[in-house]
């Protein structure tokens, strides 16, 4: 039986999408909501980056800072408010405004690394097929956690996570408009939502170990805030084999480390046998 061709398949197989352009225009999405004081930071790590083809988009989601004064500041940025919806909605909302070919969604109070734009482009272009590449994580504030990425084996392995900070990855632009966005029906891990409606569309990720993206902690957010189990209850009610496939991919994982590190399996089994 013949395999059904994915649209991403049709992308790496068209001619016409062979040839890429040498700087393609790349966007900057930011939803923030009230986070005027960090703005600065932010844009500031952003203007510094050494991939220049880029294009500033930020979604007031309802801030009742400054968030507005501090943007006036930044003449290049493009600004548009709306009242409080939340980061899904924005990101639509954000993405549909701008141009480029592939889009990036930092939050708006962290930092990236000056070539964290030059360096997830790269690993982009070597397959036409990748929908997002996403990088390790250095947390700051209340923590200082370093998150490696955990990369995709097949298409079950996104169910169990992927580590790093996948929220801020650069997405493919044709990948989001075959998923049809983010669901609006989600106010967390709509960056993990899209990531796995990409797989399951045919587009893969590809993941760069180093930390170049920076996550700013705070004592309380949305996420600290709640029980881990009940965040992830919220995807795996909209994905009922959700359980069941992260329980296969971690089984991959241990299969995949006794072969590429036998010393990590046997000391990960050991630790698994005897917590």
């Amino acid at each position: 039986m013949a395999k059904k061709q994915t649209s991403a398949d049709k992308l790496n197989d068209d001619p016409k999408t062979v040839k890429l352009l040498d700087a393609p225009l790349v966007s900057i999405v930011m939803a923030t909501y009230n986070h005027g004081a960090y703005l600065p930071e932010t844009l500031g790590s952003i203007l510094a980056q050494t991939y220049k083809n880029l294009e500033i988009i930020v979604i007031d989601d309802g801030s009742t800072d400054n968030t507005r004064q501090v943007l006036a500041a930044y003449p290049s940025v493009k600004y548009f408010y709306q009242e409080n919806q939340g980061s899904s909605s924005a990101f639509n909302v954000g993405i549909r405004m701008s141009h480029g070919e592939f889009y990036i969604t930092p939050g708006a109070d962290d930092c990236l690394d000056a070539g964290y734009v030059e360096r997830c482009l790269a690993e982009m272009m070597k397959d036409r097929r990748t929908g997002f590449v996403w990088t390790g994580t250095q947390e700051f504030g209340e923590s200082h956690e370093v998150r490696t990425p955990k990369p995709l084996l097949n298409r079950i392995s996104i169910y169990r996570g992927t580590g790093g900070q996948l929220g801020a990855a650069l997405f493919r632009r044709k990948a989001f408009e075959d998923v049809g966005g983010y669901d609006e029906n989600l106010h967390v891990y709509e960056d993990w939502d899209i990531a796995i409606r990409m797989v399951q569309c045919g587009w893969k990720g590809r993941p760069i170990k180093e930390p170049i993206y920076f996550w700013r902690r705070h004592k309380s957010s949305r996420n600290t805030a709640a029980d881990p189990a009940v965040l992830r209850g919220v995807l795996e009610k909209k994905y009922p084999r959700m359980k069941l496939y992260a329980s296969l991919a971690r089984g991959f994982d241990l299969i995949a480390l006794l072969f590429t590190d036998p010393k990590a399996f046997f000391k990960r089994l050991y630790r698994k046998m005897f917590r």
